[in-house]
């Protein structure tokens, strides 16, 4: 039995070792054939976006991009059965170059030779976000940029979670592009408007409470910064936000001394402590003298 298990630890390191090889040849093969025939498919690996985006560089991506016919027309893996657009291929490496490719080639169809018009828009079928939801994920501040100048990019689209970009902004705590994208917006509406697990832009902030190993307080600080981003709101919508952290600490998602903490914030924005001022304080030295 010994003899068997030796011998079968022997084999198995260098199959593993020939099945990665020819991993990588198929890659090397799809990518090839990619660049010298775009549209058509010998190998049946499917989608080939993520691996052509990967491999090229600026100059050979942007002629392949050039020679595509329809830019809106998806890649799609035959094995899920699932597509993923150019924009959101290039968006998700967060190679700003290749976005500025992409971004170009569709300043110059305009929609007008689209056969899909809302695929700057949807949400990719593997991951569920829309491209501006993934750049604001990860936060590319720069793409997010990009993208927010395009007239054709809808900056409240949802996706399969329903969530906004402003959503994805706060649950992944990426406040500089919760600003960018905020300036875009610019309605509280947006900001009450709750996904499909029942989360206002301001719970996805201050969601997860942050444990007690947790120093970092992303939750806290992130809830924090939208309320100062925000300079509209009105005691209506402090109300609102209380009840939903109310509803949230009712159901035990929250405890009631987070819950406090929230709160406290929110008595702060509306009821900044004053500054003292440089004669008060000049005054305070003379008396004192």
């Amino acid at each position: 039995m010994i003899k068997k298990i030796k011998l079968l630890n022997g084999h198995k390191k260098p199959l593993l070792y020939s099945v990665q090889a020819a991993i990588n040849i198929l890659f090397l093969l799809v990518t090839l054939q990619a660049i010298s025939c775009p549209g058509k498919s010998l190998i049946p690996l499917g989608n080939l976006a993520d691996v052509i985006v990967a491999k090229m560089d600026k100059g050979s991506f942007t002629e392949y991009i050039n020679n595509l016919i329809d830019i809106s027309q998806p890649h799609k893996n035959k094995i899920n059965g699932k597509s993923r657009s150019w924009l959101y291929a290039v968006v998700n490496s967060g190679k700003e170059e290749l976005v500025k490719v992409i971004l170009a080639r569709m300043d110059q169809d305009q929609k007008t030779k689209w056969k899909n018009p809302e695929f700057a828009n949807s949400p990719d079928e593997s991951s569920g976000k829309t491209p501006l939801g993934i750049a604001a994920e990860k936060g590319y501040n720069h793409i997010v940029a990009e993208l927010l100048n395009r007239i054709y990019i809808n900056a409240t689209q949802v996706d399969n979670k329903g969530r906004t970009p402003l959503h994805m902004a706060a649950v992944f705590k990426s406040k500089n592009e919760f600003k960018l994208i905020w300036n875009k917006v610019n309605s509280i509406e947006q900001l009450f408007k709750r996904d499909r697990e029942g989360n206002s832009v301001f719970a996805s902030a201050y969601l997860p409470e942050p444990r007690f190993f947790d120093r970092s307080n992303a939750s806290l600080k992130m809830f924090k910064a939208i309320l100062e981003t925000i300079k509209e709101l009105t005691d209506e919508d402090f109300k609102k936000i209380t009840a939903e952290i109310m509803d949230l600490q009712h159901s035990k998602k929250i405890s009631q001394k987070y819950s406090g903490k929230l709160q406290n914030e929110m008595n702060l924005i509306k009821h900044p402590k004053p500054s003292p001022s440089p004669s008060s304080g000049k005054q305070g030295k003379e008396k004192s003298e």
